[in-house]
C-alpha cells in the first residue's frame, strides 16, 4: 500500500506482537533469512499486560548467546516460580507466565518481582497480579 500498512485481526483471535522494519530496499534485502540483526544490548523489557489477571508476556533481548534465568519472587523475597533456566541465542525472545507457583498453584493477588539474569546482566521488574 505504498507508505501505509494494514493489519486486520479477527474478533477473538489472540493478540499479535508486530515489528516494523524501516530502511532502504538494500538494508531489507541484506537481512539474513528475513531475520533482523541481533539486538545491540541485553535487556529485560516490561511485561504486558501489567497488572496481570491470567497470564503475562515477559520479553527480553540478548546481544549474544547466554544462559538465561527468569525467576518470580513474592514481595518478601521468597521464590515462587522459576520460569526459565536455559541457554538462548542472541536475538529477541519472550516467555509467558500464567501466574502459577512451582507447584502449579495460582499465586495470590499482590506485587511480585521478576528477575532476569543473563551472563553479567541482571534486572528486576515489578508486576502486579489481580485475581
Amino acid at each position: 500500500y505504498g507508505n501505509r500498512a494494514e493489519v486486520t485481526l479477527k474478533p477473538g483471535s489472540p493478540s499479535q506482537r508486530l515489528r516494523l522494519v524501516v530502511g532502504t530496499e538494500q538494508f531489507l534485502s541484506s537481512l539474513h533469512d528475513g531475520n533482523l540483526p541481533a539486538p545491540r544490548a541485553t535487556a529485560f523489557l516490561p511485561n504486558y499486560p501489567n497488572p496481570v489477571r491470567e497470564s503475562t508476556t515477559l520479553p527480553f533481548t540478548l546481544a549474544e548467546p547466554s544462559r538465561v534465568t527468569i525467576e518470580v519472587f513474592d514481595i518478601i523475597g521468597r521464590r515462587v516460580a522459576e520460569l526459565v533456566d536455559s541457554t538462548y541465542p542472541a536475538g529477541s525472545h519472550s516467555i509467558q507466565w500464567n501466574g502459577e507457583t512451582r507447584g502449579r498453584q495460582p499465586v495470590a493477588s499482590g506485587v511480585y518481582l521478576v528477575r532476569m539474569t543473563a551472563g553479567a546482566y541482571s534486572n528486576t521488574q515489578k508486576l502486579v497480579v489481580i485475581r
